[in-house]
């Protein structure tokens, strides 16, 4: 292998490693249960919180969980209007 790329290829992989530790992990708040998978795949880069229970968010812990994340996976059944986008200006 090309000396100039084997130090290109370390250099950017020492720089990714840096980046992904200084950088905060964002926080996924999940309304509804998902698949195990798809939780699995998020959890390896981001913290995530998912509401418990198999049913439609309360609307007061669809605003907790909003203020707390970088990013709101929800489902059709949620009502994401202005004031739940309102409450987090990271949205």
């Amino acid at each position: 292998m090309d000396q100039k790329l084997l130090l290109h290829s370390e250099q950017y992989l020492y720089s990714k490693k840096v980046i992904l530790t200084i950088m905060p992990r964002l926080k996924v708040f999940i309304t509804r249960k998902i698949p195990d998978a798809g939780i699995v795949l998020l959890k390896k880069y981001c913290e995530v919180r998912v509401y418990s229970k198999d049913q439609i968010i309360p609307r007061k812990e669809l605003l907790k969980g909003t203020k707390w994340c970088d990013a709101l996976l929800t489902l059709l059944t949620d009502k994401i209007d202005k004031e739940v986008l309102d409450i987090n200006p990271k949205l």
